[in-house]
């Protein structure tokens, strides 16, 4: 047999088919890899979101069980004693024991503040919660004494704990060790949990339909803000919270989905605000009579989730603009009217570490198992 010899290359790939192949594969590798760190972004937000909910839900349930939904178990640290709807009258209050005690007996907003701070009829009184003090003597009758919520109550009242935290062993084979919360004296009072879920409440009075202001017939409208990993020390730097006035552009009323801007005469760091960090709108409502209306019913609070925001950090002559996702809100303001209407001084104070406000409404009861007595 003759072996043939041909001068015809063998078939096979190129040198540049070989990188134009690795180039693709690349491109396709790297554009999942992209993908992932805002999938697992949404994952958290998800994750976060479930939680809240299930915070929030909670927290409602412990508040009408454990009889909060009578004012008078409202705690008023200031004056050491239980707040009296009939003399004290409608008021807005925060009701955060853990603020309280982190921070002593103050007005929203408790933590210190980086661009501003609320004028003095726009801020309302954090209050503790009482809890019971057992029985005293009341002029020859003995009845049940009440103090305020404390720290080791307020932790496992306001705080979830279903994420239990744990240290290392003393070695290996030692099982893990539990890590506490500890009070001024370093007694541990409750166990830490990794999500620092907790949460805070805001009560707002209004006047029912068929009532008047002073006829004493109002409801309250409850907001309870679900935190995470929340910093209420007002020495941390990072529990400071933002107070800013929002721009005199702002007019009219803010429907869902309505851009507002922040006055351009104040420098908004980068970072501060993210999108999906809650705010709260609040002013004076330009609709109420003061002369007729009590105070605490001519306050307008609005809770609002950031979709979208517009700023430059380093020109300052340009307004920051958010897309707040939100109730309505009236900033009052018609240029058109004869004289024209200025629109009111509203400001926007950022929640920050909220990742959930959830709004509920409950007429006052006026007693419970908590101010009944024997």
């Amino acid at each position: 047999m003759k072996k043939t010899k041909t001068n015809q290359p063998r078939n096979g790939l190129s040198i540049i088919e070989v990188l134009t192949s690795i180039v693709v594969a690349m491109i396709g590798v790297f554009g999942v890899m992209v993908l992932i760190p805002f999938a697992v972004k949404q994952a958290k937000v998800g994750m976060d979101s479930d939680a809240a909910v299930q915070l929030a839900r909670n927290a409602y349930s412990q508040f009408e069980i454990s009889g909060y939904r009578n004012p008078e178990n409202w705690w008023i640290p200031a004056q050491n004693r239980s707040y009296d709807p009939a003399n004290d009258g409608p008021q807005i209050f925060a009701l955060d024991p853990l603020g309280v005690i982190e921070n002593g007996a103050g007005t929203f907003p408790l933590n210190p503040t980086i661009n501003g701070s609320l004028p003095p009829q726009l801020q309302f009184p954090v209050l503790n919660l009482a809890i019971p003090a057992g029985l005293q003597d009341n002029n020859g009758q003995w009845v049940f004494g009440k103090t305020g919520m404390t720290l080791g109550v307020a932790q496992r009242f306001f705080r979830g704990g279903n994420d239990l935290s744990f240290g290392g062993g003393v070695d290996d084979l030692s099982p893990p060790r539990q890590i506490f919360d500890r009070d001024d004296n370093g007694a541990a009072v409750i166990r830490q949990s990794k999500g620092r879920i907790s949460w805070s409440a805001i009560v707002v009075p209004y006047i029912n339909q068929s009532a008047t202001a002073n006829s004493g017939e109002w409801s309250y409208k409850l907001y309870i803000l679900a935190y995470k990993i929340r910093k209420t020390r007002a020495d941390d730097e990072d529990g400071q919270m933002a107070v800013t006035q929002l721009s005199e552009l702002n007019t009219g009323y803010q429907s869902p989905l309505t851009n507002v801007l922040i006055d351009k005469s104040v420098l908004v760091p980068d970072g501060s605000l993210k999108r999906d960090d809650w705010v709260m709108l609040i002013n004076q409502d330009p609709d109420v009579d003061l002369n007729v209306t009590p105070g605490a019913f001519s306050k307008q609070i609005a809770f609002c989730r950031i979709v979208n925001l517009m700023s430059d950090s380093e020109n300052q002559s340009v307004d920051t603009a958010l897309t707040l996702d939100g109730p309505d809100f009236n900033f009052y303001g018609d240029n058109n009217a004869v004289p024209p209407t200025p629109p009111t001084d509203t400001y926007i104070v950022h929640l920050k570490d909220v990742i959930g406000v959830f709004e509920h409404t409950f007429t006052p009861e006026t007693e419970s198992n908590w101010t009944v007595n024997f």
